[in-house]
């Protein structure tokens, strides 16, 4: 899963992948903004020295099941520690932790939400902008989906009730055709209704 106009996979230990993800979100002051507006990201708690949200954006849930990992023609044998655990269902401390296995194909692509971002805000045709209102919480999500080439990646926000920010709830490629036809459909329904993605 690749794009000429997304960075190349980074495909190293969880260490070097953090240090990324650092580098490009950890100073409020220095993050892009999304249609003019701050994107919040949570760095209240941390585990083994790690934000737990970057934990969350570098793993799958354990109950995700693939007939073959996202993962098996791109990330070198070796690379990924938790290749098993993705297979069988085993466990260690960090899984538990987390109640989510740890996934070196996500964590790899954690600098493309930095180059979709910027992709929406020049209103690139390469990326889909809708929101998806849940009335029972009366909160909006605003989602954005980059495909081109082989990639397909959406990112999802939750937009604060003053409509000043937006906070990053989670980003990770879509290879399950089930989540590929629900955000299909999403997009389609939301034409049908459509506002400026910006507002």
């Amino acid at each position: 899963m690749r794009s000429q106009y997304l960075p190349i996979p980074l495909y190293e230990n969880f260490d070097k992948i953090y240090n990324e993800f650092q580098n490009i979100y950890s100073d409020p002051k220095k993050r892009s903004r999304l249609f003019g507006k701050f994107i919040f990201i949570d760095y209240k708690e941390f585990i083994e020295r790690k934000s737990k949200f970057f934990w969350h954006l570098s793993s799958i849930d354990k109950t995700e099941k693939y007939t073959v990992n996202p993962c098996t023609n791109e990330v070198p044998i070796g690379v990924c520690e938790y290749t098993n655990h993705c297979e069988e269902e085993t466990s260690n401390d960090l899984i538990e932790i987390l109640d989510r296995i740890p996934c070196i194909y996500r964590g790899s692509r954690i600098t493309w939400i930095d180059e979709v971002i910027k992709l929406a805000t020049k209103k690139s045709k390469l990326v889909k902008v809708w929101k998806v209102y849940n009335s029972k919480k009366s909160k909006t999500k605003l989602k954005l989906r980059f495909q081109e080439g082989t990639a397909d990646y959406i990112i999802i926000f939750e937009e604060d009730n003053k409509k000043s920010s937006y906070r990053l709830i989670t980003a990770f490629p879509v290879v399950l055709k089930g989540s590929k036809r629900k955000f299909d459909k999403q997009y389609e329904r939301y034409q049908k209704i459509k506002k400026p993605a910006g507002s």
